[in-house]
């Protein structure tokens, strides 16, 4: 093949994708709930404590297995929603947050979840005790006070 011919076909390929790119878009699938979603992670964690770890692997793995105070809606995202969280409340100077925990949550074996254990992750996570690592840490560390005076019992 000669230079020309290929430049030829390079030409003819450059003009093709630049009418294909030119046609309109054509109707979309409107899109629906439901189905199965699969989904590789091609790492193993390499922990189990959701703490210590921050890797996207380590997360995609850990977290279908923890709780969180609050996440994204689901049906409404952006929008937060409480999950351990049954509500909160934010003070006019916009520096205390008052969770109220969501009654008759379970730990995996059984117990009750209140607020003290929240408090006491929380509290693992800003200061972590010696030789646990909390890669949030740093995320903790301008919070001056947190407090459980309501351990609320669950239903």
């Amino acid at each position: 093949m000669n230079l020309s011919y290929r430049h030829l076909l390079l030409s003819a390929g450059i003009g093709m994708a630049a009418a294909l790119m030119a046609l309109p878009a054509t109707a979309q699938e409107t899109p629906k709930r439901g189905g199965t979603l699969r989904h590789v992670v091609d790492q193993e964690s390499n922990t189990y404590d959701c703490h210590a770890t921050g890797t996207s692997f380590s997360l995609q793995v850990l977290a279908p297995h923890y709780n969180t105070l609050l996440k994204f809606s689901h049906d409404n995202y952006p929008e937060i929603v409480g999950d351990l969280a049954e509500s909160w409340t934010l003070s006019d100077d916009r520096k205390t947050y008052t969770f109220k925990m969501r009654p008759g949550v379970k730990f995996h074996d059984g117990s009750d979840f209140d607020s003290a254990d929240m408090l006491a992750s929380w509290e693992r996570l800003k200061s972590p005790p010696q030789g646990i690592t909390s890669v949030r840490q740093g995320q903790f560390a301008q919070i001056e006070a947190m407090s459980a005076p309501d351990r609320r019992p669950s239903r």
